[in-house]
């Protein structure tokens, strides 16, 4: 694992590299931002040099709605992610909201060169 400068809001953002399956995912948890590489079903059968670029699949989400996190009281690990629009942002809060098992959540955003953080759980009040 490694790390690089988000090619959307300049922060870093993780790469984490897997060699035995040629794969490649970065994330920025400031804005979003997603990029995946991974082989295509039944590309990983041909030898190292029998692969091309036509056997892989590249995902990029470049201006994403924003980033979130979520941690439930029973763990002392957290999840988090990408979200693409602003309707898979209102799911997400809503199902925090709804769950009496989530102990924190929050959604950063990256807009106008500002990252701001959303806070969902706990309520915090200003």
């Amino acid at each position: 694992m490694f790390y690089q400068l988000c090619p959307n809001c300049n922060e870093e953002a993780t790469v984490d590299f897997y060699y035995h399956k040629q794969e490649e995912y970065c994330f920025c948890n400031s804005c979003g931002y997603m990029r995946t590489i991974e082989l295509k079903p039944g590309a990983w059968r041909k030898t190292f040099d029998g692969i091309t670029s036509d056997d892989y699949i590249v995902t990029v989400v470049n201006n994403p709605y924003g980033a979130f996190y979520y941690k439930y009281y029973s763990s002392d690990v957290g999840a988090q992610g990408t979200l693409k629009n602003e309707e898979e942002a209102k799911a997400f809060m809503m199902m925090c909201i709804e769950s009496n098992l989530v102990s924190e959540a929050y959604i950063k955003r990256y807009e106008h060169g500002v990252i701001t953080k959303n806070q969902i759980i706990p309520i915090v009040i200003d």
